[in-house]
């Protein structure tokens, strides 16, 4: 899916290895967090497209790329930063993989 509006809360970030910018977005406000892919090389196109790799995570912040897999960690701190959201402590964490594909 391809998606052209602006960024809630961008996070983790990391090129990978065909130059396209892999980010998580935080998404505080809408609980809506994405693994997201940027082709900053897309040539004649402004602003550059957003692709969605993966979505429904849970405050993601961070990434790392390893070969052809990106692991995403999910913070779930939503909690912590958004008002009446106190009481929904998380009980796990989690780690999760997927494919640059």
């Amino acid at each position: 899916m391809k998606r052209q509006d602006a960024l809630e809360n961008p996070d983790g970030m990391q090129f990978a290895p065909d130059g396209s910018l892999i980010l998580t977005e935080g998404a505080m406000t809408s609980g809506k967090g994405q693994l997201l892919r940027i082709n900053i090389f897309a040539p004649g196109t402004n602003p550059k497209p957003i692709e969605t790799l993966a979505s429904d995570l849970q405050s993601p912040v961070n990434l790392t790329l390893v070969g052809t897999e990106i692991w995403v960690t999910e913070s779930q701190i939503r909690h912590r930063l958004i008002p009446g959201e106190e009481g929904n402590i998380p009980d796990r964490f989690f780690i999760r993989r997927f494919g640059l594909g």
